[in-house]
């Protein structure tokens, strides 16, 4: 019965030393939990503090690395990331300060800490505040950023004195708690896990952010190069000098205009050393007002390159200030103007032309604007023929000029011209000029319009068409007269032509039945007359038969001013034959020499060239039939618009002093007694040739032969 009881007694007393036990351990658990809480949370509040340190050197580089940016790009991405960076320094300086309460020597570290910081924040706000401005200089910067980087050194000093601290205090704390770490291994491992995973967590946001603020340096130094490239090649020169006008800075374009090398100017050469003499007082002058504060725009100097030529060009200038508001040097711009100076020079010209011809136009031109329609421009010919000045004119308008009613017409038509946006075509309107009195003129008006097609001008063309009307009249006076001539002229020849043939039917009755009877009395009566009275019926038939052909010559030559011209194309060289084989027929009794070359064809009436081809040739072998032998030369030449054809003799020629006789009619140069004829032969050629559009001329000499020359036009002539 014991065994169970000593059994259950040394069960209990285990379980109650086992519950004793786990008691005590537990209670040394709660204990060394509770130290260990106590501990960690001295740990923690030693990380929290180093964690904020963390956070303030983050925030002191992000709000540096946006102003940085802002600087560079002016972009308000970068002033954001400042403005937030800077705004949450002040809050993790209080966290720090509540923090470390407890130590006075970190308290005093955090006033001095926030001295500083304050000042690196005011330096990065003055550079801020600059470029919104747009006063950015550059050595003004670099001054500040050299005091920036000796006040973030002490920064960083600081917070590495305030980390040394805590670390220090961490190490204290941790000491304290290693006793316990064995009871408290699950609570520290857990603990260290959980800090791990804190570290990894803090070491991902920290690589996060170092690459963060690496490629912010890329996209610094990538918009450092594209400034850089874009100063330098940009499409216009860029420049810098100091106060006494001496280089310091210049683009690549400008050096590239001037053909010199940075090296050449750069601390070594003036800019007024490269300018033509005349344009250098001009430069100091406005180099003064820029040093003095006042921008210049759009002025232009001729630069001297390094080849001697000269390039001209338009600069706009200012200064750079420093904090002081002292000068520290120009930046200027620079255009070359060389193609709008060869652009104005040829627009110069041209206008100059345009003006020359507009003044010189015989016609009265004139512009008026299209409001109220007063004269802009006017010429030379409206001024002669106004008797008025130019300047009298510009800026007037007609009712200046003329009477109200003829302005009012002017001024009608005018309107008319504008409103319907097209030429009109005055053909007669009076005006009265005070030096010329009533004139005609013929005005044409149009309207010019501006881009969009509206009316801004009004140009006018005027003829004075007054001595053309005059003209006109006398011309229409003279057409009458002309009619009335010609009316005249119709009957008399009817008359003339009628007489014409009274003549020839009344002279050729007793002329035949004077012959007749000769005849009759020399063939019945012959043998009862002597030798002489034999002798007188012969001059007696002879000259009768003379009259009748001077009948016929005079009846043919009158009918050549009323015959038609039947115009053809004429075989001349056919033509000639055939006259020379009619003329041979009257010529039995010689045997001439003919040298005849091919003859062009010609325009003309087949009838009346062969007339005049008989009528040459046969004059050709009359008077050369007493040359042993006769020789005759028919030739012809042609030029671009006639051709000349001639027929040539070795007969007696005549003396060419009595030339203005040869064509007349009955003007003989030899006697009927010794060459037969009428003396109206060459009269009816030159007739017919002065029908045809031609002309007839001889060269001769008195026993040397003559030749006789006439000319058609290769186009003939049609009546």
């Amino acid at each position: 019965m014991m065994k169970p009881a000593n059994n259950d007694l040394r069960t209990n007393l285990g379980l109650a030393f086992a519950l004793l036990v786990l008691i005590g351990i537990a209670a040394a658990s709660v204990d060394t939990v509770n130290r260990f809480a106590d501990g960690a949370h001295w740990v923690d509040h030693t990380q929290q503090v180093i964690g904020e340190l963390e956070m303030l050197t983050t925030q002191i580089s992000l709000a540096e690395s946006g102003q940085r940016g802002f600087l560079i790009t002016n972009d308000e991405r970068d002033l954001r990331s400042y403005q937030s960076s800077s705004s949450a320094i002040p809050m993790v300086l209080d966290s720090l300060q509540k923090l470390t309460a407890d130590s006075p020597l970190q308290q005093r570290r955090i006033a001095n800490l926030r001295i500083v910081m304050d000042r690196r924040l005011a330096m990065l706000r003055i550079g801020i505040e600059a470029r919104q401005r747009g006063e950015i200089d550059r050595i003004a910067e670099r001054e500040r950023l050299g005091r920036g980087r000796e006040l973030m050194e002490e920064l960083v000093a600081l917070v590495g004195e305030m980390r040394a601290g805590e670390d220090a205090l961490l190490k204290q704390r941790s000491a304290v708690l290693e006793a316990g770490r064995i009871r408290t291994d699950a609570f520290i491992v857990l603990g260290n896990l959980s800090a791990l995973g804190l570290l990894l967590f803090s070491f991902g946001v920290m690589k996060r952010q170092i690459a963060q603020r690496r490629e912010a340096e890329t996209q610094l130094r990538r918009y450092a190069a594209a400034v850089e490239d874009l100063y330098n090649n940009a499409p216009c020169g860029y420049h810098s000098l100091d106060a006494q006008g001496i280089f310091v800075q210049v683009n690549d374009t400008e050096l590239k205009w001037l053909g010199y090398e940075r090296e050449d100017l750069i601390g070594k050469v003036a800019f007024p050393d490269l300018l033509l003499p005349d344009n250098r007082v001009s430069f100091q002058e406005n180099f003064s007002q820029v040093k003095l504060g006042t921008p210049v725009n759009d002025i232009e100097y001729e630069l001297i390159r390094k080849d001697g030529s000269v390039l001209p060009v338009s600069l706009n200038a200012t200064a750079v200030r420093d904090e002081a508001g002292n000068y520290v040097q120009s930046r200027a711009s620079m255009f070359d103007v060389t193609l709008r100076r060869e652009a104005e020079q040829r627009m110069h010209r041209a206008n100059a032309f345009l003006d020359s011809v507009f003044e010189h136009i015989p016609h009265m031109i004139f512009v008026k604007d299209a409001s109220e329609l007063r004269f802009v421009r006017f010429n030379k010919a409206g001024e002669d023929l106004l008797g008025l000045p130019k300047g009298a004119i510009i800026g007037r308008s007609d009712y200046d000029f003329f009477t109200r009613e003829q302005a009012d017409a002017f001024v009608a038509k005018d309107r008319e011209v504008l409103a319907g946006g097209k030429l009109v075509d005055i053909v007669e309107e009076p005006i009265h000029s005070k030096v010329m009195g009533e004139r005609w003129l013929h005005t044409k008006k149009i309207p010019i319009t501006d881009e969009a097609g509206k009316p801004r001008y009004l140009l006018g063309i005027s003829e004075d068409v007054t001595d053309g009307k005059a003209t006109e009249r006398r011309i229409i006076e003279l057409n009458q007269s002309l009619e009335s001539q010609t009316a005249e002229l119709q009957a008399s020849n009817r008359e003339l032509e009628s007489f014409s043939y009274s003549v020839s039917h009344d002279l050729r009755s007793p002329l035949r039945a004077i012959d007749g009877f000769s005849r009759i009395l020399q063939e019945d009566h012959g043998h009862a007359l002597d030798s002489e009275g034999q002798r007188l019926l012969g001059v007696i038939r002879s000259n009768t038969k003379r009259m009748g052909q001077l009948i016929d010559d005079l009846l043919a030559f009158s009918r050549l001013g009323r015959q038609h011209l039947n115009v053809t194309t004429v075989d001349m060289t056919a033509l000639a034959q055939e006259a020379l084989a009619e003329v041979n027929l009257e010529y039995e009794e010689l045997t001439p020499q003919v040298v005849m070359a091919p003859l062009p064809k010609a325009q003309g009436d087949p009838v009346l060239l062969r007339q005049v081809w008989i009528n040459l040739i046969s004059n050709a072998l009359k008077y050369s039939r007493t040359r042993k032998p006769p020789l005759l030369e028919i030739s012809a030449e042609s030029n671009a618009t006639h051709v000349v054809y001639r027929v040539k003799d070795n007969g007696v020629g005549f003396d060419m002093k009595y030339y203005n006789k040869l064509f007349g009619v009955f003007q003989r140069l030899h006697g009927a007694d010794e060459f037969p004829g009428t003396g109206v032969g060459l009269a009816i050629v030159q007739r017919v040739i002065a029908r045809h559009g031609g002309r007839v001329w001889g060269e001769a000499a008195v026993d040397r032969g003559a030749t006789f020359c006439f000319s058609l036009s290769k186009e003939g002539r049609n009546e």
